[in-house]
């Protein structure tokens, strides 16, 4: 399962490879490779920032329970 950026939708693999007109595996592997790049910037950004990959989780534990994103919150 997956989420839809523009409204939020969770759709099937399936429904991005066809919206995508690509075979199920090649979507599979273009979201590997985008969740490995977002991933290393994040990590980029965390270290810039002076924290590590555990102070993510503490602040986004904080962030859910407060109803903000946490995306705002490491701006």
């Amino acid at each position: 399962m997956c989420t839809d950026l523009r409204n939020g939708c969770a759709c099937a693999l399936d429904e991005v490879a066809a919206a995508l007109g690509v075979t199920k595996e090649r979507a599979y592997q273009i979201e590997r490779v985008a969740l490995r790049k977002f991933r290393g910037r994040l990590m980029a950004k965390l270290k810039q920032m002076g924290l590590k990959p555990n102070d993510l989780y503490a602040i986004t534990e904080r962030v859910s329970n407060s109803g903000r994103s946490s995306l705002a919150r490491l701006k």
